[in-house]
């Protein structure tokens, strides 16, 4: 019997379709041809090809919820990109993480600005299957993570002494009318508290 997973956010009510359960892959795992032969390339080929570049924004966000989920000792299925939050905690905690740096991939003339955009967003409506027509806040609690190197020569993406972690409850993000968040504004709100 093939496990199916666990109940999703966008699981649509009536659907007649449901994923099976993901399957942790190691990166030795093969890729397989048409007479189920193992190919000469692997699914660890594959993450190193695809997202080796750690400093790219996409990846670095995705890096930064690995980094909080392991700072909460969370036992972590591989990543649903689709849900309206990013981590789970065992008590159903949803966390939201967002992750911002001075450096980008490519080259710059100037730092770019650490701000956090997107905290509140469209949620999945299980009804009708459409996205939901107003932007919610969708998670218990914020993580901000900022990636601290000022210099390509010293940026180490896995050195985790270059992140700083920010956590902001949903009360707050409420209570202040919140969508994005820049530095400035998250070190002013905090002296004020």
């Amino acid at each position: 019997m093939v496990k199916k997973r666990k109940s999703s956010a966008w699981d649509q009510d009536g659907a007649k379709f449901f994923p099976n359960a993901f399957v942790q892959m190691s990166p030795e795992t093969p890729f397989m041809n048409s007479t189920e032969k193992p190919t000469a390339f692997t699914a660890g080929d594959f993450w190193s090809w695809a997202y080796s570049d750690l400093v790219d924004n996409a990846t670095r966000g995705v890096l930064a919820e690995f980094l909080v989920a392991q700072a909460l000792g969370l036992e972590l299925d591989p990543k649903a990109h689709w849900e309206p939050f990013d981590l789970e905690t065992p008590d159903g905690t949803r966390i939201e993480v967002k992750a911002s740096g001075f450096l980008q991939a490519w080259a710059q003339r100037k730092h770019s600005p650490i701000q956090f955009s997107g905290l509140k967003a469209k949620a999945w409506d299980k009804k009708t299957g459409l996205h939901a027509e107003e932007a919610t806040f969708n998670a218990d609690m914020y993580v901000f993570c900022k990636q601290t190197s000022v210099d390509h020569d010293q940026y180490d993406v896995l050195n985790v002494e270059q992140w700083a972690f920010f956590v902001v409850p949903l009360s707050y993000v409420k209570e202040k009318g919140l969508n994005s968040l820049t530095e400035k504004q998250f070190y002013e709100m905090v002296s004020h508290r």
